[in-house]
Parts: structure tokens; sequence; C-alpha cells
């Protein structure tokens, strides 16, 4: 109970990582901010997911924790700030090399989240989850490449915007568009 509350908060956190160094960074400076984010990171490291479905994910989800642990100790030991702001272009990369992965060795990552809630996917399914993975990739590039501009500009309260809310909102948009495009694909399909 006491792992899974702790995962719970270090996962919340960790989401909203953009809006913690912003407030921590304009509060508190460079070395308390660096202190809360690496000890949020390494609960995070050590504290199971929780979920079975991440279960398999979890070397991703470790690697992103060490990730971040490791920027937020180059922030400290540098006293420059830029460091932080990397993670969300780090997190994109991951994101698109396992996504990209697996559409080079199927199934691909949408087809194994579709594959929990309809083990017997048709052919038809197997296609459009590859499509959607190819989608997501290209997603992973364009956020990524705004996550890393956000950083070269150099403004706080920019990248606080984009990587705190307006990303999370192209995330969600991407996502509603395509559970939309699904059924509507799927009565077409069964028409």
């Amino acid at each position: 109970m006491m792992s899974r509350f702790a995962s719970i908060i270090a996962g919340a956190a960790i989401l909203a990582y953009p809006l913690a160094v912003y407030w921590g960074l304009s509060s508190f400076g460079i070395g308390s901010t660096a202190f809360v984010v690496a000890c949020l990171f390494l609960l995070r490291l050590f504290v199971p997911s929780g979920s079975s479905a991440l279960s398999k994910y979890v070397i991703v989800i470790r690697s992103l924790a060490v990730i971040g642990f490791s920027l937020a100790l180059v922030s400290w030991l540098m006293q420059e700030a830029q460091w932080f702001c990397y993670y969300p272009v780090v997190v994109n990369l991951i994101f698109l090399l396992l996504f990209s992965y697996t559409l080079l060795s199927p199934p691909s990552m949408v087809e194994r989240f579709a594959r929990l809630r309809e083990p017997d996917l048709p052919e038809s399914g197997v296609k459009y989850t590859k499509n959607v993975t190819l989608i997501w990739c290209f997603f992973f590039v364009f956020n990524g490449s705004v996550a890393l501009y956000t950083v070269f500009v150099g403004d706080l309260k920019l990248w606080t915007l984009y990587n705190g809310f307006i990303s999370y909102l192209l995330i969600a948009a991407l996502a509603a568009g395509e559970y939309c495009f699904r059924h509507y694909y799927r009565k077409r399909l069964s028409s």
C-alpha cells in the first residue's frame, strides 16, 4: 500500500516536472530544486511502478529516473539551471527510440497496448496500430524538437508553458483524435 502511494506521488511529481522546476528555481534556486528533483527521481527509481501493464517497461521507467536524477545532479554541480530543461527532450527521444524499435521489431508499440484489451487483433488492426505507432514517432520528433528549441531560447517561462502545458494538450489531442478515428474506422470496416 505504501509503495503504491509513493509510486503515485513520484509519478505525479514527474508529470508536473516542468511546473516543479519553474517554481523551484523561481522560489528556492538551483541547489534546493536539484535536491528535491533528485529525491523524486530516486523515489521513482526504487519504488515499483504498481501497474502490471507497465512492469514490462520497468527498464524504461528506471532509465528515465536515472536520466532525471543525473540532470538534476549536473544542474547542481555546474550551477546551471538549463540542465533541468533537457529532461523533456530526453523523454521524447527515448519514446521515439522505443516506438521506432517496435516498428522494426514487431509487434508495434500500439499493437502491444491494443492486445492487452483485444488479444485476437485482426490483421486490419495490426496494420492500423502500426500506422498509429508511426504517427506517435512523428509526434515525438516534433515534440522533442520544440522542447529542445525552448531550451535553447533560454526563457524558463516559455519552457514551462510548452513542456508543462502545451505538450500535454498536444498529447491529449493526439490520443483523443486517434480514439475518435479508431471508432470511425471500426464502423467503416464492419459495414
